[in-house]
């Protein structure tokens, strides 16, 4: 028999708090006073960047705030956990997570044996056979025994599962925002300001329809509508899986290894929702066609020339997410109410191939908000033509590394051919260079809203020359001596393209 379990209600959130302990919270403890809850703290990383989500779109469905004023006004005064509770309340028929007719992102009569599946396969990493073989699961806890999810993880999963599912095969759809879902949000202080920067007001979305059903679960089977026939909350409830959940077993969590009573089983079928023409507030976009294309998990996404998009406007063909944008054109209000000089950007998911996640990316990013409206074509600009020259540094330690790999210079015959053909540099170096470069932005980004471009530039120039010299020489240190020719080859290539004459001819391009 099932227990009632409500996601309201219960303490099922895990946080850490400012004093730096562990506890459980509800949704409307977010702003509790008496020991603050900073961020999530679940046992697995796309459980945080899920929840949080979740709790986003709870305080963005249950207490909408008409405009920035209002919405400025609780960012500087938080609502109480009192109030919070009292909102909340109103939608909590729909969270009850398991046994009710609306169970929380599921649809009733499903459970048959035949669409039974163990519990762990619902967590978007659980390995296949093959997988487990080669022990190359991860975020899995081995007990050697039934798969078991404790009510809390179990819930996690399930909005994890709707928020950011892959292509699953035939019928089996994928996240609103794609098949690598990309989500970027804006960090607070705490986790009250962390929710709040990414709520935005009613007069900033599409379409309230308030009277139209914001729970696809609440409506039973649906079939796939466009935002114009729903409330626009809908966006962070939308249920692309058709699933329920099966019966409960006292055990130990997989994912959290806590001793308790949790869940050995779901049932999913296919031909779920598909949602279309829909943009999600926590995500960048890209035109195509005239269709708005969401930017998806990329291999390379922690590159400095791939971050940058999701955190400012005017740097690539690439929009950033909705709430970045809003935190960006209330940056001098937000400023003077967190007294925070700089904020970060949480960049995370799942990069899919198919139904198969290849890796989980997480990275934060600082923000840069100190800039007037006088200065931010200016400074936007600064930040595409610093891309631009990281990018044109790693082409020329791209030719260095290709002479100093290739064919051993053994007269000066050999010197004197031309450039070598472009081939990958090996993984390790292009790491090395990437993160160095992003440090040397981040070091440097508060001087570029009221740098003068040209000399910015030029410093910058030679901060990258360094950098590449120095990965050049230090990888020369491991070569035979008898490359010794290629070593001097690639320095001079460096040198020679690298100078601020030739990459200030090439800028202009």
């Amino acid at each position: 028999m099932q227990s009632m379990f409500n996601l309201i209600n219960e303490q099922w959130i895990r946080v850490i708090c400012k004093s730096g302990k562990t506890r459980k919270i509800t949704p409307w403890e977010i702003s509790d006073k008496t020991d603050p809850p900073v961020k999530l703290a679940f046992a697995r990383p796309d459980f945080n960047s899920a929840v949080t989500q979740f709790l986003i779109g709870l305080v963005q469905t249950t207490y909408p705030l008409k405009d920035d004023d209002a919405w400025l006004d609780v960012l500087e005064t938080p609502i109480s956990a009192e109030e919070l509770k009292k909102s909340m309340g109103t939608v909590a028929q729909y969270f009850e997570l398991s046994g009710s007719e609306h169970s929380f992102m599921q649809e009733k009569g499903l459970a048959t044996p035949k669409n039974a599946k163990d519990i762990l396969s619902i967590l978007l990493t659980t390995p296949g056979e093959n997988t487990l073989k080669q022990n190359k699961d991860f975020f899995i806890k081995r007990t050697g025994s039934r798969g078991c999810l404790c009510k809390s993880c179990t819930a996690a999963a399930i909005y994890t599962l709707q928020a950011l599912a892959p292509v699953g095969g035939a019928g089996y759809r994928c996240s609103i925002r794609g098949s690598s879902p990309l989500t970027t949000m804006v960090e607070g202080p705490d986790l009250y300001s962390t929710v709040l920067l990414n709520v935005l007001p009613t007069n900033h979305v599409q379409n309230t329809n308030a009277n139209k059903q914001v729970f696809p679960w609440a409506l039973g089977k649906i079939a796939s509508l466009p935002p114009s026939n729903n409330n626009w909350n809908m966006v962070y409830w939308t249920t692309e899986r058709r699933i329920e959940l099966g019966e409960e077993i006292d055990g130990i969590c997989s994912v959290c290894g806590e001793e308790t009573r949790g869940f050995a089983s779901y049932h999913e079928i296919n031909n779920g929702t598909e949602y279309k023409s829909w943009e999600h507030p926590l995500c960048p976009y890209y035109l195509k066609k005239d269709e708005l294309i969401p930017a998806p998990v990329k291999e390379d996404i922690n590159h400095l020339n791939q971050w940058t998009y999701m955190v400012y406007e005017d740097v690539s063909e690439t929009v950033p997410a909705k709430s970045i944008r809003h935190l960006h054109s209330n940056r001098t209000d937000i400023q003077e109410i967190l007294g925070e000089n700089q904020f970060r950007i949480w960049i995370s998911g799942y990069q899919n191939k198919q139904a198969l996640p290849i890796s989980w990316k997480e990275m934060h990013q600082p923000i840069l908000l100190d800039y007037s409206d006088k200065e931010k074509a200016s400074f936007m600009l600064t930040i595409r033509k610093t891309i631009a020259l990281v990018m044109m540094g790693y082409s020329d330690m791209q030719l260095a590394f290709n002479r100093l790999l290739g064919k051993r210079i053994s007269d000066n015959s050999e010197k004197k051919q031309g450039l070598p053909q472009s081939k990958p540099v090996p993984p390790t170096i292009a790491e090395e260079y990437w993160n160095r470069c992003d440090m040397m932005f981040r070091q440097h980004l508060s001087e570029m809203e009221h740098a003068e471009l040209d000399t910015f530039l030029t410093e910058r120039m030679e901060d990258l020359k360094k950098i590449v010299l120095q990965i050049v020489d230090g990888y020369s240190d491991t070569l035979p001596l008898d490359y010794y020719s290629n070593v001097v080859e690639a320095r001079r290539i460096v040198i020679k393209r690298m100078s601020v004459k030739s990459m200030s001819e090439r800028i202009k391009k």
